[in-house]
Parts: structure tokens; sequence; C-alpha cells
């Protein structure tokens, strides 16, 4: 389980609870979304795509630990894979992100949910 002050770096001012495993954490500077293991172990097994390097922050360390997905670009991975708990609008700006940003990433994860179907 998420424990606020030692598994968030910059020890957030909130935590809103989103779904099941998933929060949304404010910090004095920024927000994230954090995804607990259960969560992460799904999105490794349903979209693995949508765990490379992000386009957005392409430095080395610009991504340190898979649980957490900055608010204002890799939120939408959490977005696009796990819709059920995200509404329509949210879905559709995720989708319009990662088709500006992350347009490789979005193609492969279509791809891949094309092909289960």
């Amino acid at each position: 389980m998420y424990n606020q002050e030692s598994d968030n770096p910059v020890h957030s001012k909130q935590r809103s609870y989103l779904a099941p495993g998933i929060y949304f954490v404010s910090t004095p500077g920024h927000g994230y979304l954090y995804i607990e293991d259960i969560v992460l172990c799904e999105m490794r097994r349903r979209a693995p795509m949508l765990l490379i390097q992000s386009a957005c922050y392409p430095h080395e360390n610009a991504r340190n630990d898979p649980h957490y997905f900055e608010e204002d670009c890799e939120w939408a991975r959490v977005a696009i894979e796990f819709p059920e708990f995200f509404t329509p609008e949210q879905i559709s700006a995720a989708r319009r992100m990662m088709g500006r940003y992350e347009t490789e990433i979005l193609r492969r994860h279509d791809e891949h949910q094309e092909g289960k179907r």
C-alpha cells in the first residue's frame, strides 16, 4: 500500500483516491498519479509499451520509479490503459496529449489493443 511519507520523494500535500490502486498526489510544485504494485503489474502485462521512457521527459533519470506518472504528460498512459476509471473527457484529453507528444507509443498501444479483439 502507498505510504505517503516514505513513498513520495517530495512529501505530498494531498493524496486523492481515483480508483483501486490509483491515486492523484498533489505536491507543492507539481502532481502525479501514483499506481500501486498490483496496477503496475497489470499494466506491464496488458500494455508494456506504456512503461517505456517518456518523450516528455527523455532524460535517463527523469523517471526513477515506474509507480509515478507526472500530471502533464505521463498520466495519459494510465488513463488510456484503464479508461474505466476516467471520464470520457479525460480519455479524450489523454489521447490528444499522447497523439501530440507520444505518437509512437499511442500507435503501438492501439495496435496492441486491436490485435486483442
